[in-house]
């Protein structure tokens, strides 16, 4: 009999231990899946800058492109379709000077924003070495730069004007220069907005592909109404874009790696 007794003790104490073990392996299981240690997390500072004014700016060059299409509907489409074909932009220069019209200067006030901001991004996002900011000081320098070449073109295209006697010629060319201008600050604005908030570089990929597409396309086009006018060769009609298209964009990268690079 007490040797039963002794045998169920033994059967009890190796469950109680057994219990023990499987709790205790639950246990260490449980935290080993729940519990890390606290030294593999790391905070990480991500470097975006402040939103609050970059989305102010956002908002108001959005209302900009609502404003142009809802009031100035007609020619805000003319100088779209102005963008696409020539005749049609024959056709808004016939209708009005774009320049003083109030679309004009809004989508002006669009380029001078958009544009600079994007190259902004760029620059913030391409050059992390140089630690560039978003400050607006950067945007400015940009933006009196993006100014400075349009006003160097326009002062080009008088002089020449006024030096070869082709002023129909001369203010075909200035116009188109501005309308393409305005188009490359409506086409950049939504990549700079989907990059500012994914963070994603293909969208500054695909704006930089379709800014520099725009640009190609107002050499040719620009190459193509100088034909037209049968004026000069072309290799002096090549050389005269060089001069107008290419020169100042040199010189303004030249002066910014000079002081910021």
């Amino acid at each position: 009999m007490m040797q039963a007794d002794t045998t169920q003790n033994f059967i009890n104490q190796n469950r109680v231990l057994a219990q023990d073990s499987i709790d205790t392996g639950t246990t260490t299981a449980k935290k080993f899946l729940t519990e890390k240690p606290s030294q593999n997390f790391e905070s990480k500072h991500l470097d975006k800058p402040s939103g609050d004014g970059i989305t102010a700016i956002f908002i108001f060059a959005s209302l900009i492109i609502a404003i142009s299409n809802v009031v100035y509907r007609r020619r805000f489409r003319d100088l779209l379709r102005a963008f696409l074909a020539r005749n049609y932009s024959n056709q808004l220069m016939r209708d009005g000077d774009i320049y003083k019209e109030q679309v004009g200067a809004l989508l002006l006030i669009l380029y001078l924003i958009s544009v600079p901001l994007f190259f902004s991004l760029c620059i913030l996002h391409y050059f992390p070495d140089y630690h560039f900011e978003l400050k607006p000081v950067i945007i400015l320098i940009l933006l009196a730069s993006f100014a400075a070449i349009w006003l160097y073109r326009i002062g080009f295209i008088n002089f020449t004007s006024i030096l070869f006697k082709t002023n129909k010629a001369s203010k075909e060319v200035a116009t188109h220069i501005f309308i393409f201008n305005l188009i490359s600050g409506i086409s950049v604005l939504p990549f700079s907005i989907l990059y500012f908030y994914s963070e994603s570089s293909t969208f500054l990929i695909f704006g930089l592909i379709i800014w520099g597409l725009i640009q190609i396309y107002r050499f040719i086009r620009l190459f193509a109404i100088g034909l037209s006018y049968a004026i000069f060769s072309g290799l002096h009609l090549f050389l005269y874009l060089c001069s107008l298209e290419i020169i100042p964009i040199v010189i303004m990268l030249k002066v910014l790696s000079i002081f910021y690079l």
